[in-house]
């Protein structure tokens, strides 16, 4: 009697093993046709395609393009002990190792350490659609760590900095580790250009490249709303130590919780009216290039930005070039030197620091309040809720920043040229 071997392929909807295709898994032998073959066997209606314990070697991109495929890897122990796919193939910045077409309806992807390897241009790629009839919706990424890509650890919409007219609902993503582009190329973290995404909602998110893989921006938005709940960040600039933001945007951003190290942290250049950008709960814990100032650049041309509650370890600068309103409420500094500054033009509405004078100004539509003057005049008279200064001495704190002199607790601003002035 022949005795047939069960596999789950013989159970109508059950899980598509990847190893019941020719899988191995091993670390040495190449997957890629075997993998692709369980991806192509997705019925109409979906299926889960399931990776056993291991590490999988692929040499080409592995394409998604059934509605409601979910990929899934082996529960891990741990992030670092994920199911492991591995690129192996020829070095290619425009390839991506998982590439989802926009006839991926519903596509979801778990417990997977995406391992470019230096050489693949991107770990996960999803197509934005360019026709508004066609929607992608039910997009779900969870637990996924992305390493060593060239270009961008994961790509929504398209990887350009020309507008897309992708069409994706939403998608949801959690437990997402983004640490570390391939050796010395300065990638992006996340690239979203999707104009008609509705929000790409992360709930926990953990970027942190290691020295010498750091990024140009940690998240690149060119469109397409982004609202984070706990977001992690450090190194976020050339390996040269200079240029690179954790977040460049032009469209709508909203953070609650961020824990940085980043020193240049957003720059908001805006090309478009966006309803307003949210950042609760900042806590700056250091910087990582000494003496270095904690920089937000504001350029939303019809948009506004609100910072709630930020702990800035040394001084924040606002560069505010055409934004309606920057707000920043409930702000503490702490460290050596820490302080709050403004530049920007003289179009620049609300309150900011004149460079050109040392003045703080209050500029509405058409006029200029100076609320208090380098040359020693005493300006309008101004009002905070509440402002908290940690005291230090003149010679510690930073031009262009307000603080409380702990040699006689006067509150004082140092100008650009290091001259002191009392406030009262």
């Amino acid at each position: 009697m022949t005795l047939t071997k069960v596999t789950n392929s013989m159970v109508v909807g059950a899980p598509i093993n990847v190893k019941d295709y020719g899988a191995k898994g091993d670390a040495t032998t190449d997957d890629t046709a075997a993998i692709q073959s369980a991806l192509n066997a997705v019925s109409a209606t979906g299926n889960c395609v399931y990776f056993p314990k291991g590490e999988y070697l692929i040499t080409s991109s592995l394409s998604v393009s059934k509605q409601a495929t979910y990929i899934l890897g082996e529960n891990p122990p741990s992030p670092s002990a994920a199911v492991r796919i591995k690129y192996t193939g020829l070095l290619d910045a425009t390839l991506s190792m998982i590439f989802c077409t926009s006839d991926a309806q519903g596509f979801s992807i778990k417990n997977l350490y995406l391992n470019a390897n230096d050489l693949a241009g991107y770990c996960l790629t999803q197509e934005g659609i360019g026709s508004p009839t066609k929607l992608t919706r039910g997009n779900f990424v969870s637990n996924i760590t992305f390493f060593g890509y060239v270009t961008a650890a994961w790509v929504i919409g398209d990887s350009t900095d020309t507008l897309n007219s992708a069409q994706f609902q939403l998608i949801n993503a959690e437990s997402i580790r983004i640490i570390g582009s391939a050796l010395g190329t300065n990638a992006n973290g996340i690239h979203l250009n999707a104009q008609n995404c509705e929000f790409l909602n992360i709930n926990g998110i953990y970027i942190d490249p290691t020295p010498g893989r750091e990024h140009t921006n940690h998240i690149r938005q060119i469109s397409g709303g982004l609202n984070i709940k706990g977001l992690i960040s450090t190194r976020a600039r050339t390996a040269s130590g200079t240029g690179g933001f954790a977040i460049y945007s032009r469209d709508q951003v909203v953070i609650n919780g961020w824990r940085t190290e980043d020193t240049l942290l957003l720059d908001m250049e805006g090309v478009g009216a966006s309803p307003g950008s949210i950042i609760n709960g900042l806590y700056h814990r250091r910087t990582l290039i000494p003496g270095a100032t904690t920089v937000i650049t504001v350029g939303h041309t019809d948009g506004n930005v609100r910072f709630d509650s930020p702990v800035i370890n040394g001084t924040m600068t606002i560069e505010s070039t055409t934004a309606k309103f920057v707000t920043v409420t409930g702000a503490k500094f702490v460290g050596a030197g820490a302080g709050f500054s403004f530049s920007g033009p003289q179009n620049t509405n609300g309150i900011f620091h004149d460079v050109s004078t040392g003045n703080f100004v209050l500029r509405g539509s058409a006029t200029s309040i100076d609320l208090f003057s380098a040359s020693g005049g005493t300006g309008n008279k101004y009002s905070f809720d509440e402002m908290k200064l940690t005291q230090k001495t003149s010679a510690s704190a930073s031009n262009q920043s307000i603080f409380v002199d702990s040699a006689d607790g006067v509150l004082k601003f140092k100008d650009s040229g290091g001259v002191l002035h009392s406030l009262y």
